[in-house]
């Protein structure tokens, strides 16, 4: 009996995962398409999940027990995951404003094609939840359904993760040719990207983003090596994940879509070329209708744009820009953005250089991640090392100039990516830049008698991650439990303490979750002194009530 490759073990359990999550997200925005009541639509997810993996794994060649296998892990596996998710508190800004929001606006009944919500009904935040994409929200309120709780969302960033991590072993081996033992190191590197990692404890968007960018991209490239019919169909599975989490995710999602439908083309005889041509065409208007219509359909007949509110001149509004960015291009602001300390600036204050291997301003990646120098403390040394990695490596001889030529292709692609979002200099709204530093790493490891380099960069990559991750959990450990310790001394003396929730709804809801009388919150005016506040609140607060 021969023994199976774990590598394609892993891929496969990482790859089932992947289909469960673009499943049970296609399941929530087909039924809300067909006005099915919520409790529907984990069954709708789970069955596009069955029908993808019997897809999947009968190209794979995997017999009835083991398809079966892999396909029972995932389900187990991210109800782990969510259940991990309510552990702990979220905390992050855009989270508890309008992400919890929109799952609540979903769980309360409301649907997209009913009619807009109305401002009254949202924190200030209207405009986000009618017009941008609604598939984080919807497949949040299947992680409430499930735990009746709206931090159990934030589970699917750890199950990406992990998907990332039992895919990527195969995939570098398919695409980059690494051995066993660096596989496994290139996977653990990928799946701790700064922006996924940092937002373990938050049901921000950019952590779902980070990790499904990766996969596309990783799939993309193995494609580029091997036309397999399992590649192209994994890479369209993360791309609809894309399309349906945030606008910048949908433009990459779209381009890696296309990329690999004209790499599909390539070599292949003029009969095969207008079954593919037919099957993108159906593909297409599939994905019309499993993109819900909304928003990209909607805001186009609505507000003459698909990317409303984005594309409204003042959206990117320069008075978040550090001052001496007001005025400057995107690359201007991304190189300087590298190698700035790390800062939440705003105008009219200056972005200031940081000194080469400089560990100062730690403590910022406790609050999320940063605008500037957004990826950890020693990535501007690592990322641009590796860059000028890339360019020695072109130079080296004993490597075929049309392997060089299709490796600077997919660096180019890579930079394009980056590029072409117009605030590329806040890091977290461009989490492939981490695969771009990778990327010449995974080159050099090939190549013999110079893989020093690369082992010194991956050294780098692994230590800078090293110095943030344990930021990252102390800071959140310690501001949950300030809000647990507070939410427990108020419980139950809600006659004792004037308690205000803030402005964002969400908040009062989860307080009310938490066993606070919600009926009792009033309004503390912010001169009202002294008071305090509220762990992981929007402006809430607390005092002691005068006798």
């Amino acid at each position: 009996m021969n023994r199976i490759d774990p590598k394609l073990i892993a891929f496969r359990v990482g790859s089932s995962a992947l289909l469960l999550y673009v499943g049970l997200m296609a399941g929530a925005l087909i039924s809300l398409r067909l006005n099915f009541p919520l409790p529907v639509w984990s069954f709708t997810g789970l069955v596009i999940f069955g029908l993808a993996s019997w897809l999947f794994f009968r190209k794979e060649s995997c017999t009835s027990v083991e398809s079966v296998g892999y396909a029972i892990l995932p389900p187990l596996l991210a109800l782990s995951c969510l259940w991990i998710g309510t552990w702990s508190q979220e905390l992050f800004f855009d989270a508890i404003w309008y992400h919890h929001d929109g799952v609540y606006q979903f769980v309360s009944g409301w649907n997209p094609y009913s009619g807009s919500v109305e401002e009254s009904k949202t924190a200030y935040c209207a405009d986000y939840i009618n017009h941008f994409p609604k598939g984080h929200w919807a497949i949040g309120a299947l992680a409430y359904q499930l735990f009746t709780s709206i931090e159990a969302g934030k589970g699917f960033n750890l199950f990406l993760i992990l998907s990332v991590f039992l895919s990527a072993p195969f995939l570098l081996k398919k695409g980059f040719n690494l051995n066993d033992f660096w596989a496994w190191v290139g996977a653990l590197i990928l799946a701790l990207n700064p922006v996924a990692t940092q937002n373990l404890f938050s049901f921000y968007a950019d952590g779902p983003v980070a990790s499904l960018s990766s996969l596309a991209l990783l799939h993309l490239f193995a494609y580029f090596k091997d036309r397999s019919a399992s590649f192209l169909f994994l890479i369209l599975a993360a791309c609809f994940g894309l399309l349906n989490l945030k606008f910048s995710a949908a433009l990459v999602g779209l381009l890696i879509g296309l990329l690999a439908f004209a790499a599909g083309f390539k070599g292949i005889e003029k009969e095969q070329i207008k079954k593919r041509a037919l099957g993108l065409l159906l593909f297409a208007g599939l994905a019309l209708i499993l993109a819900d219509w909304h928003p990209y359909i909607t805001n186009w007949q609505e507000k003459g744009h698909p990317l409303y509110p984005v594309s409204k001149p003042d959206f990117f509004k320069e008075d978040n820009y550090p001052g001496n960015f007001v005025g400057k291009n995107r690359v201007f602001k991304f190189a300087f953005s590298l190698w700035a300390e790390s800062g939440w600036i705003r105008h009219p204050a200056n972005a200031q250089l940081k000194s080469i291997f400089e560990f100062s301003g730690l403590g910022v990646y406790g609050d999320g991640l940063p605008d500037l120098s957004g990826m950890g403390p020693l990535f501007a040394e690592a990322f641009t090392l590796s860059q000028l990695l890339f360019i020695f490596w072109l130079f080296l001889g004993g490597i075929d100039r049309r392997q060089k030529l299709n490796q600077a292709l997919g660096f180019g692609v890579l930079w394009i990516f980056v590029l072409l979002i117009p605030e590329a200099w806040i890091f977290r709204y461009v989490p492939w830049l981490w695969l771009l530093a990778f990327y010449p790493i995974a080159l050099v490891l090939n190549v013999k008698g110079w893989k020093w380099p690369a082992y010194l960069l991956v050294l780098l990559l692994a230590f800078n991650t090293y110095r943030i991750l344990p930021v990252i959990f102390n800071s959140q450990y310690a501001k949950a439990s300030e809000l647990k310790r507070q939410i427990e001394m108020l419980k139950g003396h809600e006659d004792s303490y004037s308690i205000d929730a803030g402005w964002s709804y969400t908040f009062k809801n989860r307080l009310g979750a938490m066993g606070i009388d919600t009926s009792k919150l009033i309004w503390i005016a912010p001169e009202d002194t002294p008071y305090v506040e509220l762990k992981g609140s929007l402006g809430g607060k607390f005092k002691v009530k005068h006798q």
